[in-house]
């Protein structure tokens, strides 16, 4: 029986009917974005298959050999090309998502999780004393005199002063505790499995940590002040409200 080809010849004719290919963004609206990227043009894109390849192809699609024209060469070369490109172009964007997403939940600039990340660590925290009734606590740290820092030496040394205050901060902590950034110089802190009295200390001793360890610059010392407030995290628990009282907890506390 003869091969069905005539579909294979007709995608041929039309692929020569496109004079644009790729670059046509009526043919392949994503062709030119996925040449432009940066992310894109660090993947290697997929070689052309060989003519071996090829006609090993059309063997194992049923294809006589001797039915594979020149114009039906061409036209699965093209098909296998295509093919060949969309999954280069899926693996291209899940690799992109993930990179995305990891740029998300990192802080662009602190060693400690983005504000975005650390409320789907408390959402998560707060499931987890819903299912198993252990305690967890959230830790609200708050920076003070960042402003007059500014004003005084600008961004730069502020940077620096945060930065160092983040090392600070997750030196005191264990590897499962989570430390993320929020605004205005506000760190939160999860606490997992630990009773009050616990978290009472541990904060403690970073604020005490924090005293010792100024952050320095051309040989001036700068003090690190900060208040904290500490809240049991509750069952159901949403990250704002969470975060809004133990935000009140610290307000209401003395500088230390």
């Amino acid at each position: 029986m003869m091969a069905d080809i005539g579909g294979i010849q007709e995608y041929a004719r039309v692929r020569q009917l496109d004079t644009h290919g790729e670059g046509n963004p009526q043919s392949n609206p994503y062709g030119g974005f996925y040449k432009r990227s940066a992310f894109a043009q660090g993947q290697p894109a997929p070689p052309k298959r060989t003519p071996r390849q090829i006609k090993d192809t059309a063997f194992v699609m049923g294809i006589p050999i001797e039915e594979i024209t020149p114009r039906v060469h061409e036209a699965m070369t093209l098909i296998m090309h295509e093919m060949d490109t969309i999954r280069w172009q899926a693996e291209v964007s899940k690799k992109h998502e993930a990179h995305l997403m990891a740029a998300l939940d990192s802080h662009d600039l602190l060693p400690v999780v983005s504000r975005h990340a650390f409320d789907q660590y408390l959402s998560h925290a707060a499931e987890h004393v819903t299912r198993t009734k252990e305690p967890s606590f959230l830790l609200f740290v708050k920076i003070l005199g960042l402003d007059d820092l500014w004003q005084r030496d600008g961004a730069g040394l502020r940077d620096g002063y945060l930065v160092h205050t983040a090392g600070v901060i997750r030196s005191c902590l264990d590897e499962v505790d989570v430390v993320g950034a929020l605004d205005h110089g506000e760190f939160g802190v999860i606490l997992n499995l630990y009773q009050e009295e616990a978290v009472t200390t541990k904060a403690e001793a970073m604020n005490e940590l924090m005293r010792k360890i100024p952050f320095v610059m051309a040989e001036e010392e700068y003090p690190i002040t900060a208040v904290w407030g500490m809240l049991e995290i509750v069952a159901n628990g949403q990250p704002d409200q969470l975060l809004l009282a133990a935000s009140e907890k610290a307000r209401s506390s003395q500088p230390a």
